[in-house]
This record gives C-alpha cells, structure tokens and sequence, in this order.
C-alpha cells in the first residue's frame, strides 16, 4: 500500500485519490486516515477505540472558534490510527456504523 503524507490516506493506485500526489510505501507506525464523523457519532466512536485499546488520533474539523459560533452539533471529526491498526479500526467503523449508512 502507498501513503499520502498531506492526507494520511493509503491506497493501491499510482496516486493519492484524494490529492492526486504521488505516494511512499507505507510503514506501520503511519498515522492513517479511519474515518470523518459528526460529533455525536465520533463521541461513540471514540468510547469504542478506546474500550478496543486502539490508539487513535482525533481532529477537529471546524475549530474551536467555528464550534462555538456555529454549534458543537455542526462539528465533525477526523479519526486517525496507526496503519498496522488500520484493517481492525474499519472493521470497528464498518460494524458500530452499519445500521446508520445502511
């Protein structure tokens, strides 16, 4: 698999779906893109990851200045974890959000 440092996204093709900027192979301890939730979705998410044990890195998509003006419910957050990690974290993703996305 290829790793886009900008987007912290891996991939198969010669580019980077996302950017469009050529990839390195990636290495286990890359910080990978999961998934983009809103926030009462990510606050679930998150007690999963870390009832799992899994390490995870949580982004804030608006920023606390936004959040405050527009409202914790228009939030959204980037969800992050090692790419070792990757596989077991979409599993947890696919079966928590299943009935939602269905």
């Amino acid at each position: 698999m290829l790793y886009c440092k900008k987007c912290r996204r891996v991939f198969e093709s010669d580019t980077c779906p996302t950017c469009g900027r050529s990839g390195r192979q990636s290495a286990s301890d890359d910080i990978c893109f999961l998934v983009e939730k809103e926030a009462v979705w990510a606050g679930m998410l998150t007690d999963v990851l870390q009832q799992e044990g899994l390490p995870f890195l949580k982004e804030s998509t608006l920023g606390a200045g936004v959040t405050a003006r527009a409202g914790f419910m228009m939030e959204s957050y980037r969800f992050y974890v090692r790419c070792e990690d990757l596989s077991r974290a979409q599993e947890i993703v696919k079966e928590l959000f299943a009935s939602k996305d269905s």
